[in-house]
């Protein structure tokens, strides 16, 4: 499919139609790959975006690894252009260079943007008079919803059919993923004909009433706090434990969170970066510069070559 193709599929509305670019034809930035990117729809209001990258390796064999980055609400391309993905930007934060160490180096690499209304995913708006158009709001509706994005995904790609395939993710995905693994493997084994290998989580929030403490014992471990204020969010950690098992999550959240901005020095300014903290944060809250990657999913034209013409685009909602 050329650029001018594209455009007329997606003048007349046909962007839940695949994109499909490779090395050969080098649409705008991304070059020296095979990938494809689409829509699915889940329902009558919502879709989910997706973008994959053959496997440089042996495509028709190498396994199927779905990446789902946290937030909640961060998009994947996050992981596609900052961590594990085919491209990096240079040092003029425009021009896209290979990363050797990609994983689509030994297989398929797909990235979806979820739950809906994340990246260029869409969330309709609620009406009184159907069911349609809230955004899912428990690891029960992400997990249905994902289901029914890779059943629709199998349907346009079958030849991973009954491919090795793995689920992986980083920090709020450590909710995500297991949710995810769960229903793929017992409530809808046979609608999804995949050969489930195994999930990977990094860095994950899988369980805040017992991993929040464990900040405080971190901190104290290397030194990042004295020995006082350990005592002090000792007692806190307690609280904010007994507010997650009530189960009101915006109090417990608040006031948790508090904790730990307490511990990185905010809300004046981040003593160290909190995903390495050998070195500063230079931009919070995520320490990490990733607006070239919004100047560029931004740009109208790319979200034309993606099938997304006329979506926003946001990092992290």
């Amino acid at each position: 499919m050329n650029k001018l193709t594209l455009s007329i599929a997606v003048l007349f509305g046909l962007v839940n139609a695949d994109t499909h670019m490779s090395s050969k034809i080098q649409p705008g930035p991304f070059v020296n790959e095979t990938w494809y990117s689409g829509l699915v729809d889940i329902d009558a209001s919502d879709d989910i975006f997706y973008w994959w990258f053959e496997s440089k390796n042996a495509p028709d064999t190498d396994p199927l690894v779905l990446w789902l980055t946290g937030g909640p609400g961060c998009a994947s391309e996050v992981a596609l252009f900052f961590e594990n993905g085919p491209y990096m930007f240079g040092a003029d934060k425009k021009t896209l260079n290979g990363n050797a160490f990609s994983w689509n180096n030994k297989a398929n690499l797909l990235y979806v943007d979820q739950p809906v209304g994340t990246g260029f995913s869409h969330a309709g708006i609620l009406h009184a008079k159907d069911k349609y158009g809230r955004p899912v709001v428990n690891e029960d509706e992400v997990a249905e919803n994902m289901a029914t994005f890779m059943i629709k995904f199998l349907e346009k790609y079958p030849k991973f059919e009954g491919r090795d395939f793995f689920i992986t993710g980083e920090s709020y995905a450590g909710h995500y993923i297991p949710a995810i693994s769960h229903n793929f493997i017992f409530k809808n084994k046979d609608k999804l004909k995949l050969n489930f290998k195994g999930m990977a989580i990094g860095n994950g929030l899988v369980s805040p009433l017992i991993q929040y403490p464990e900040y405080n014992t971190f901190a104290l471990e290397n030194n990042l706090i004295t020995k006082a204020e350990s005592l002090i969010l000792r007692g806190g950690f307690k609280v904010c434990q007994s507010l997650i098992q009530t189960g009101v999550w915006p109090v417990a959240l608040e006031f948790c969170q508090l904790l730990v901005t307490s511990i990185l020095g905010l809300p004046v300014a981040p003593n160290f970066n909190v995903y390495d903290i050998r070195e500063k944060c230079d931009k919070p809250p995520l320490c990490y510069d990733m607006s070239a990657a919004d100047n560029l999913l931004g740009q109208a034209d790319v979200k034309e070559i993606l099938g997304v013409k006329n979506r926003g685009w946001v990092e992290c909602n």
